[in-house]
């Protein structure tokens, strides 16, 4: 992973863990979003691997976590495309 981290853009590594995540490779796809947040941090990019961390809390079902990486991103982008879903799910989840 440090190799890829350090080569892939943002959305390179946001690719590779949609990929992972639509074939069900959850703690990759999970991996891929971490470095996103932790090499772009900022970024568009890094915020949408927050709403996407929070995604698969959910399938995991760990409401508690994903309320937290959803309310991440509304602080992270309280105009971003994602917000109303994201205040939806957390407020399903508290």
């Amino acid at each position: 992973w440090p190799t890829v981290a350090a080569r892939a853009t943002a959305q390179q590594l946001l690719a590779v863990a949609d990929a992972a995540r639509l074939s069900h490779a959850r703690a990759t796809a999970a991996r891929a979003y971490a470095l996103v947040r932790a090499t772009h941090p900022g970024s568009a990019s890094a915020t949408q691997a927050a709403f996407s961390l929070g995604r698969l809390k959910v399938r995991q079902g760990r409401l508690s976590e994903a309320a937290r990486w959803f309310e991440r991103y509304v602080r992270e982008r309280p105009q971003g495309s994602l917000v109303l879903g994201s205040e939806g799910a957390v407020e399903v989840f508290d």
